[in-house]
Formats: structure tokens, sequence, C-alpha cells
């Protein structure tokens, strides 16, 4: 009797995997089990799928505008490996030129509101490429003596900016370079980032793709055919060996409801959800995986967007930097959005570290 009553309550909950998270990783992992023929079902606790991916198109003087909250390019126009599911779905997609420095149209520069003189223009673009150089020598450097003992990037710089600028103005360009290239990529300050490793990702080949109706399309696409369950908040997570029943795995949600994953079950949530301990798990899990969770940081980059009736701006360049007073703003550069949406007038900044 207690048999057929389990047998029961598991009825149409029961799929060979459960993936707890419908963001990039947790559709894809499951769009692929899928066309394995497996069955499988993604819980995911927000009104939406995309995870960090979350597009919203809006309307201003009447006229669509895609914003992108969260990720915004596909890196690696020659490399990436989604680029064949685009094509076979026939996604809409554009090239976004990579900041060439030589490029004389890439630059406008603004201080206190006006434009930069010639002559000082010319002295901040040639301060990028050197401290450009600065940084990828400093990489390359620790990598050539992994004996060397690691230091903050901040740290390292504070030192090159004694020996090598002249005025305090120079000192200040300095700071809003280097800021400009660390959090706008890592959305972290140079005080929290590793000499050691702070550039060591790979780059992949080619410039950055956007995708012309929103990134989320792509999700959306991925998506199809699957069975995703909206507003359903994972509480618990039970994989305890002896349970006497035939499947691996029984998870609880927020409303009670239990779902049974006969091979496995898959959990892509935000690292964020795992450091609260908002899904319990039963057993817990490993020290070791705990401890990984509890080491790892997340950085902060925001973004906003500003639309505005008309230019203010050289519209022949791609992007803009408003040099503060102290120059220790902590807004990257500003990017004249013309390719993403060319038929407004956006201006896009970054806000990282913290």
């Amino acid at each position: 009797l207690g048999l057929f009553l389990v047998s029961a309550s598991m009825e149409g909950h029961t799929w060979d995997f459960v993936v707890i998270g419908a963001g990039v990783a947790g559709i894809t992992v499951a769009h692929q089990l899928h066309q394995q023929g497996k069955s499988v079902v993604v819980l995911e606790a927000r009104d939406r799928i995309g995870g960090r991916v979350h597009t919203e198109t809006v309307l201003v003087n009447d006229k669509p505008l895609i914003i992108e909250h969260g990720a915004q390019f596909l890196h690696g126009a020659q490399s990436n490996t989604v680029l064949k599911f685009l094509k076979h779905e026939k996604i809409k997609i554009n090239t976004l030129p990579g900041p060439d420095w030589e490029d004389e149209n890439i630059l406008d520069l603004l201080h206190n509101g006006k434009h930069l003189e010639t002559k000082e223009k010319e002295e901040y673009e040639e301060l990028c490429r050197v401290v450009q150089e600065f940084l990828w020598d400093t990489r390359r450097n620790f990598m050539l003596y992994p004996d060397e003992e690691d230091q903050s990037l901040a740290s390292v710089v504070e030192t090159w900016k004694e020996i090598f600028c002249a005025t305090q103005q120079e000192r200040d360009w300095v700071d809003h370079i280097i800021h400009c290239n660390t959090t706008s990529d890592y959305g972290a300050e140079p005080r929290s980032m590793s000499c050691w490793h702070f550039d060591s990702d790979a780059e992949p080949l080619g410039g950055d793709l956007f995708c012309v109706d929103g990134y989320q399309n792509i999700f959306q696409r991925f998506a199809d055919g699957l069975e995703v369950r909206l507003n359903n908040v994972v509480e618990k997570i039970d994989y305890s060996e002896n349970m006497g029943l035939d499947y691996k795995a029984r998870i609880i949600t927020e409303e009670r409801d239990e779902y049974f994953a006969q091979c496995g079950v898959i959990v892509t949530v935000p690292l964020g959800v795992l450091k609260s301990r908002a899904i319990s798990f039963s057993p817990p899990l490993p020290e070791k995986k705990t401890s990984a969770i509890h080491r790892m940081g997340v950085a902060h980059l925001n973004k906003a967007w500003l639309v505005f009736e008309s230019p203010f701006w050289d519209t022949s360049k791609r992007i803009f930097e408003n040099l503060s007073e102290s120059g220790k703003t902590k807004l990257s550069a500003v990017y004249y959005t013309k390719e993403l949406h060319p038929n407004h007038n956006v201006l896009l900044l970054f806000y990282g570290g913290g």
C-alpha cells in the first residue's frame, strides 16, 4: 500500500532529469538532454527564462527600443559555438566593431562639459595606449615569473604612476583609464583584482556580436519544445542514497509540489542563491563544494541607458568619456550605441565595482 501511494504521488512529476534554473546553463543542458531523447523538466523561480539575459522592449517616441538589462554581447564573431545555431534558426545578428584605439573615430572626450582641446585629446589618447600596454605587460610579467608574490592590480598601478606620471592630471587620467579597462570587463575595482589572474580569460577570435531583436530571442528558441515551469521556487533537494525507490532525487518547491528525477538533478542557480542557502540539500553538500561556494565572489556591474531627443556629442565617434575634475568618477566609458539603437540617440553607461 505504501509503495502504491508513493507511485500515485509521483505520477506526472517523474522525469529522467530535473534542471533547476532556466538561465543560460539550465536551458542549454535541458536542450541537449531533450535532443538525446531524455524527459526533462526545468524549474525556474522567476516569471521568465534567461537568467542574467533579460531583454525588454520599450516605446520611446512611438519607436521600439530594445534594452538588455543583463548580458548583451556574443563574444567571438569567428569562434563562438552558438553561431551555427543562430544561422540555422535565422536569428538576426550584427557585428559591433571592437575598440581600435588607432581609429580616429573611436573616442570623443569631454572635460567639465566641454570638448578637450586637440592637444589635450592627443595626450589622453596616447596615455590610453600606454596604459593598455602596461596592463598587457603586467599580466605577461606575472606569467613569466610565477614564483613572484601576487599583488593587487591597484598596488602595481600606484608604483607605475610614481615612476611614469609627471603631473596630477596624468595620475588622475591613469586612474580613470584603469577603471574603464577593469570594471567594465570584470565588475571589480583594481584593489580587488589579482595581477596573477585579472586578465587570464581566453580572448575569443573576432569582434562582438549582438542580436538585432534581443538576446533573449536565442533562449526562447533554445527553450522551444522544453517543459519549463516558471514561478517554481525550489526549497529542498533530497538525493539520499537509501530511499528504496526508483529515483535519484526528490525536489520540493515552495508550494510543496514534488518532482522526482530518475537519472539526476542538475542545479544551475546563481551563485548568490547557493551562498544564501535558500535551497537545502539532503544530505548536505560536500565540504569541498560548500567551501568553493563560500570563497567565490560576485562582481558588480550596472548599466544605464540615457535617451536624448538630439545628440550633444560627436556622432561620428563610438565612445566618449567625461573626465571628472578629480578623474575618479566610477563611470566607465560612455558608449554611443548607434549600432545597437540606430533609431534612437542612446548613451549606454557602465558602472562597476563597489
